[in-house]
């Protein structure tokens, strides 16, 4: 009689049934070129790098080339984000960054996106299913 454990092994060994891919058309990421490949526009889905400003690859590069930073994944045409705050440590191995530093930054970044926000006419500290006409 097979026990817990065995029952276990058993469902370990039971692959997960494959992520299909969307059989939508291919997205096209307009004005958006390949760092890697240089194809413009990118079309299907586009890697941008969450580090550095301006840096792309289609799906066959992010495949194949290296590169030093994490990628947002980019699937809808328009969808990489406005903004993207990132904390790097610089410092000399062993030295602590400078927290106050980055929080001062933090705080700038924050209102600075405020601002934005509100030029653009919208208050960003209510939820939008409580914006009112004046908010808008």
């Amino acid at each position: 009689m097979p026990g817990i454990f065995d029952k276990l092994m058993n469902e370990s060994e039971e692959k997960p049934a494959p992520i299909e891919e969307s059989k939508e058309p291919l997205v096209n990421h307009e004005g958006v070129q390949c760092d890697g490949c240089s194809v413009s526009p990118i079309m299907g889905i586009r890697y941008k790098c969450a580090v550095c400003k301006d840096f792309d690859y289609c799906t066959k590069c992010e495949e194949s080339l290296g590169h030093d930073h994490p990628f947002l994944k980019i699937r809808k045409a328009g969808g990489a984000p406005s903004m993207i705050i990132t904390v790097l440590n610089e410092e000399e191995p062993g030295q602590k960054p400078d927290w106050k530093q980055m929080k001062e930054t933090w705080k700038q970044a924050k209102q600075q996106w405020k601002d934005q926000a509100k030029d653009q006419g919208f208050n960003p500290c209510k939820p939008h299913n409580e914006w009112t006409e004046e908010d808008v």
